[in-house]
């Protein structure tokens, strides 16, 4: 085999490859999505389904709420459990005026932890890394 054989069998062989390569992508792709828009239609269908099996709860009547003061006294601190820093309070209480502007802390607890339970922010991780398409 010459030179000119050698280079042209190279070429050929490294064309195809790009072609299989590049057209074995497209049909992967081609693929997931119309995974993806399969699940989404399976998903609206289960969606639109009567729910008559499921038991609908029946609301429990809410106690009135005595109205807000405007402005709390100034000798009016928020009760907080031993062991949360003022710079934790501050925090909160900063949160919570963004949250609702205008709104007060009246008490600073830690949650409840429960051995098995995810953290908040492992529930919003799952959440974010298992949507569908």
């Amino acid at each position: 085999m010459n030179f000119q054989q050698e280079v042209q069998i190279s070429l050929t062989v490294l064309i195809t490859g790009l072609v299989v390569v590049f057209l074995m992508l497209i049909f992967l792709t081609l693929v997931i999505k119309g995974y993806g828009k399969a699940v989404n239609s399976l998903q609206s269908k289960l969606n639109q389904r009567p729910r008559e099996s499921m038991p609908v709860p029946k609301p429990e009547p809410v106690p009135a709420a005595a109205p807000a003061p405007s402005e709390p006294a100034a000798e009016e601190a928020p009760a907080v459990e031993e062991g949360i820093s003022e710079e934790i309070l501050a925090v909160l209480a900063a949160a919570a005026y963004s949250m609702i502007p205008g709104g007060v802390v009246t008490s600073v607890r830690r949650a409840a932890v429960q051995s098995r339970a995810r953290s908040s922010w492992g529930m919003a991780g799952l959440l974010e890394n298992t949507r569908p398409f």
